[in-house]
């Protein structure tokens, strides 16, 4: 039963009090509301019930002192309402049509429940089922809807005991700068980072030299005509809505022109992958399409995205690509994927994704998924493979039910094949966690897992987490591994222990602050050849990392 549900149980069983007076605006002296935040399907504004608004009303939106977008008002609060429509956007104004304010009735209040009634009415909250509230994210959401501007510096260090001089000291700058809007109908985005290695060994196996580095993901100028359906972009364009493609150096167009479908088209150059830079040997041109939908029936949300392009890199190839994701009223969530690429002397099926998330009752949860990866022409490497291109299979799932309050018993299992190296990894194990131990602010989990083929392990580890204030968490995890050797390459088994902690502050002013440490240490080994295993792997390695962010 959800939350809502069970307010209304309440609410019928004891007899209503008389409606109570019109509450006061929020704000006499203004005739005017405005949209607070903007989200998939429309948006909240900061007016409601109190002010006047009721649920029907057709809003009318002001931008830039033009009409940009009309809405309809939905759910109602005393001084905050949502409105249905596309293409809202924050800061968007409306007028108010002030209506007369109601009288109060001028009836007694009701008397206050007596004790054993309000015992009752906390009995009966205290036997409805509350289930967790799903989250659906909105891919095709205005940008204003996100911080606009944002900046952080991060410290990282690696190092290890058995050779000092390798260790890695790395400076990070990250900057972003989202949807400003410096004239009517422009809009520029920027998303970019800077990396200094204040230290590093003499010869690091880099393919980029230089111990500055300037990473750009997004730096594009958006032109948006408010009154028309369509919008431009250019420069380091973030690609949306074209699934498979993230972002390209050139010029992107779109069409708008019917809530929550976008179609258009783009052409450019593809980023290196490792250092961010112009490539002239890297490109594609294509069409994309994306439709997002919202509904109150058994199908609750459902996105889907299409991309065909032409790519070199730098061969040519064609390459489609389709996604497509659905939430249903039934807890069940499904995501899907493929891309076929032709030409580049590679033909076939490049990638296919499939996952699940099924919540048959409140208390029990499964998730599977699945992801195959043919010869992608990427200069990316896959987690199992050892080259680039390399095709793998990759199965995994879990499944998780909550015994009683506040104890959940899980486990989850998978399987990995390497097709070339003929390699293959399979994993299962349980876990027990007590996630509101801690009176609420945080918990513990126990875990165990084996893992069979190319590489055997055994590990245990404990985790915990912690929230003392609403701004302040701790997390901290102790783990201990037994790795068996590669099939053929030794006789030894090795003992590991890792140490895992991380704090995250979020302080006034939009700022925040984080740091965290991993410390791996061998414990040495045993068997036959031990004695030259121990000398190999009872050395200690760690990664510090340190920052702080602000927002605004």
């Amino acid at each position: 039963m959800s939350a809502a549900a069970a307010l209304l149980l309440w609410v019928g069983a004891v007899p209503l009090p008389p409606l109570r007076p019109h509450l006061p605006p929020s704000s006499s002296l203004s005739d005017r509301g405005a949209v607070t935040l903007a989200v998939g399907g429309g948006g909240y504004v900061d007016r409601g019930a109190a002010d006047g608004l009721e649920a029907g009303d057709a809003l009318e939106l002001l931008r830039k002192g033009r009409t940009a977008a009309r809405c309809t008002v939905g759910a109602l609060a005393d001084h905050s309402a949502f409105c249905a429509g596309a293409r809202l956007e924050r800061g968007d104004t409306f007028r108010l049509a002030r209506r007369p304010p109601r009288s109060p009735e001028g009836k007694a209040l009701p008397p206050l429940p007596s004790d054993s009634e309000l015992e009752r009415r906390a009995a009966t909250l205290a036997r409805a089922e509350l289930p967790p509230v799903e989250y659906a994210a909105s891919g095709l959401a205005s940008p204003a809807a996100k911080v606009p501007v944002s900046a952080g510096f991060r410290h990282t260090t690696w190092a290890s005991s058995s050779a000092p001089a390798s260790s890695f000291h790395l400076e990070q700058l990250d900057l972003a700068l989202r949807a400003f809007e410096p004239v009517p109908d422009w809009r520029v985005s920027v998303s970019l980072s800077v990396w200094l290695y204040a230290g590093r060994p003499q010869e690091p196996r880099d393919p980029a030299r230089s111990a500055v580095r300037l990473h750009v993901r997004e730096l594009q100028l958006e032109w948006d005509g408010r009154q028309r359906p369509w919008r431009v972009a250019f420069g380091r364009v973030w690609a949306r809505g074209a699934p498979g493609l993230s972002s390209l150096d050139g010029l992107l167009a779109a069409w708008r022109g019917v809530p929550g479908l976008e179609v258009g088209g783009f052409a450019g150059l593809l980023a290196e992958p490792l250092t961010f830079g112009v490539s002239t040997e890297r490109w594609t041109v294509g069409l994309f399409q994306a439709w997002e939908w919202h509904g109150a029936g058994r199908l609750r949300w459902f996105r889907q995205s299409v991309r065909a392009a032409a790519v070199g890199r730098p061969e040519p190839r064609g390459e489609l690509e389709v996604m497509a994701q659905a939430a249903l009223s039934h807890p069940l969530d499904a995501e899907a994927a493929v891309r076929v690429g032709i030409g580049d002397g590679v033909n076939g099926l490049d990638l296919a994704r499939l996952a699940l998330t099924w919540r048959p009752i409140a208390k029990i949860a499964v998730q599977l998924s699945g992801r195959y990866t043919g010869y992608l022409p990427y200069d990316v490497t896959q987690p199992l493979a050892p080259a680039t291109g390399v095709p793998a299979l990759h199965v995994g799932g879990t499944a998780g039910w909550e015994l009683i309050s506040g104890l959940v018993v899980s486990a989850r299992a998978g399987f990995a094949r390497d097709f070339n190296a003929q390699l293959s990894r399979a994993f299962v194990g349980p876990e027990l966690a007590a996630p509101r131990l801690f009176a609420g602010k945080g918990g513990v989990r126990l875990g165990w897992l084996e893992e069979a083929g190319h590489l055997g392990a055994r590990s245990v580890w404990l985790a915990a987490d912690y929230a003392p204030l609403p701004r302040a968490r701790a997390w901290a995890r102790l783990g201990w591994t037994q790795q068996a050797p590669a099939m053929g390459t030794g006789d030894h088994v090795a003992h590991e222990l890792t140490l895992q902690a991380a704090v995250e502050l979020v302080l006034p002013l939009g700022l925040a602050a984080q740091t965290s440490l991993l410390v791996h240490h061998g414990l040495g080994a045993e068997g036959p050849g031990g004695d030259r295993a121990v000398r190999q792997s009872s050395t200690s390695a760690f990664v510090w990392q340190a920052g702080a962010s602000w927002s605004w």
